[in-house]
């Protein structure tokens, strides 16, 4: 047997048996939110709700902010904060603060040096003073399009309060999508499954962070720090998710397409824009780091589909025929996992056998990441540039 072929068949035995973890994992990892019994008391707590917003369409923001003012069965206050947004958005939040009293619109002026906008607008909107009903004990953090279903909130609270957990993220459904960017959410949805597996048993430091919708209490939040302690940080949401459960808190996630929406990846083009800044973050911007993750997931991924057939081509013996098989099982736990995801998100069947091939566009897209952050020196994100040098000292600074 050729040497070409032995690796080949190595390659696909554990290629296949990787995949076949992480699918397994996934398939029992993620559940969906519960709801609300008739006869349940309503959740205890009040919550703040925190949306920032840079020039976003106002009546987007009109919107979330109305399905927030909606919400059933929790009492919440509801707090935008206008992060230097241009004239014509800032001109419509204005409209929004006098159609909603009950809603407070906040204005930053100016960017403090060492801050990403984002944190900073929501280490502004959870500082603010008490409202007249007093201090909330629960802040939500939402983007500008987080369409929300009139009991998402009570139903959030009531797992933390539930599970005992600090800190609650609800996966949405994604909107708009094309075939292509829903191939790439389903291959992405795997990792995500497999992270909540860990964090649903509270096994080992396994955290999630979904910005699009973080529940967490206001108690644990002061104890990491909140926004101050990932001031400078890309996958904000991430790392204080990882701050929160390092300090020993508990975390839960949730799937909720049924009262959570929002648009991310609509295409294939759109993850590539989408996703420049934070799949080198997610290394803590570390060349070496990077390149050791990026190297380890192109094995697993051309392993489990080619090293059996290189295998196969070239002997034939018994190492090809079980690398052959091993691959197999693998990558066919892979597409029953994402079948899985693609009923939750409510997509046909079928598309859970793009979910292979679509973790080779995900590769170029980490790829992506990380040459153009590297050419360009730093992160460039809402007319804001930061060097490298400062976000690998962030990093740093994060998991200490």
């Amino acid at each position: 047997m050729t040497t070409l072929a032995v690796v080949g068949g190595w390659l696909g035995i554990g290629a296949g048996l990787g995949w076949l973890a992480v699918a397994l994992a996934a398939l029992r990892g993620l559940r969906d939110l519960p709801d609300l019994e008739p006869l349940d008391r309503p959740p205890a707590g009040r919550v703040r709700v925190v949306l920032p917003t840079r020039d976003d369409d106002p009546a987007v923001v009109a919107d979330t902010v109305a399905r927030l003012a909606a919400q059933r069965d929790v009492s919440l206050e509801i707090v935008v904060v206008d992060d230097r947004s241009g004239p014509g958005a800032r001109d419509g939040l204005r409209a929004l603060a006098e159609l909603h009293r009950d809603a407070q619109v906040v204005r930053v002026d100016a960017l403090p040096p060492g801050w990403m906008g984002k944190c900073h607008a929501c280490h502004t909107g959870a500082g603010l003073p008490p409202g007249p009903h007093g201090m909330a004990e629960w802040l939500l953090f939402v983007d500008a399009d987080s369409r929300l279903g009139p009991d998402a909130v009570a139903r959030a609270v009531r797992v933390a309060e539930r599970t005992g957990a600090a800190h609650v993220c609800l996966v949405p459904e994604l909107r708009g999508q094309t075939l292509a960017g829903r191939a790439v959410a389903l291959a992405m949805s795997l990792g995500l499954g497999q992270q909540a597996r860990g964090i649903e048993h509270d096994r080992g430091l396994g955290y999630v962070g979904v910005g699009a919708f973080t529940l967490v209490r206001r108690d644990a939040y002061a104890r990491v720090d909140g926004h101050r302690g990932v001031r400078l940080e890309v996958v904000e949401d991430l790392r204080l998710g990882g701050a929160l459960r390092r300090a020993g808190y508990r975390a839960r996630v949730r799937f909720a397409v049924d009262v959570f929406d929002v648009t991310w990846i609509t295409s294939a083009r759109s993850a590539f824009s989408v996703m420049e800044k934070n799949f080198f973050a997610l290394f803590g911007f570390r060349t070496a780091s990077f390149a050791a993750g990026f190297a380890g997931l192109l094995a697993a991924w051309l392993g489990a589909l080619l090293g059996p057939a290189l295998a196969l081509a070239l002997d034939g013996g018994s190492l090809a025929r079980a690398a052959a098989l091993v691959g197999g099982i693998g990558v066919a736990a892979v597409v029953a996992a994402s079948a899985r995801f693609a009923h939750r998100y409510r997509w046909p069947g079928w598309l859970a056998l793009l979910a292979p091939p679509a973790f080779g566009l995900v590769l170029a897209v980490m790829l992506n990441s990380a040459v153009r952050t590297l050419r360009r020196g730093g992160v460039r994100w809402r007319d804001s540039f930061y060097p490298l040098a400062d976000l690998r000292d962030a990093a740093r600074a994060a998991k200490t």
